[in-house]
């Protein structure tokens, strides 16, 4: 196996690993949806460093255009039920949701 074939395996596999990562982080967020939790919490179920969820959380809120609040300064949710923002996206937009997840350029 070259030396790019390792290199781009790692990166395909990199963003699968994120891609089920955001999903995974989607779901819990949609879980704690009337109090929230905080990212220390959330860190231990995503098997993700505290770095990681707040990186992965701004990925949500920004690459994908889920809008999220925050309570009391530190309890995490969205401002907005995630299933019917998806379920009133057209099908273009829930189409193009893997790609935005692996940052999809083009």
């Amino acid at each position: 196996m070259g030396r790019f074939e390792i290199t781009w395996n790692r990166r395909h596999a990199a963003k699968r690993d994120r891609t089920a990562r955001l999903l995974k982080t989607i779901l819990i967020l949609e879980a704690h949806a009337t109090g929230g939790i905080t990212a220390a919490e959330l860190a231990p179920k995503t098997d993700v460093n505290l770095r990681t969820v707040y990186r992965d959380l701004r990925a949500i809120e920004l690459e994908m255009e889920l809008p999220l609040a925050v309570l009391d300064g530190e309890r995490y949710c969205f401002a907005a039920p995630v299933l019917d923002h998806l379920a009133s996206a057209s099908w273009r937009e829930r189409r193009m949701l893997p790609r935005r997840l692996v940052g999809y350029e083009g």
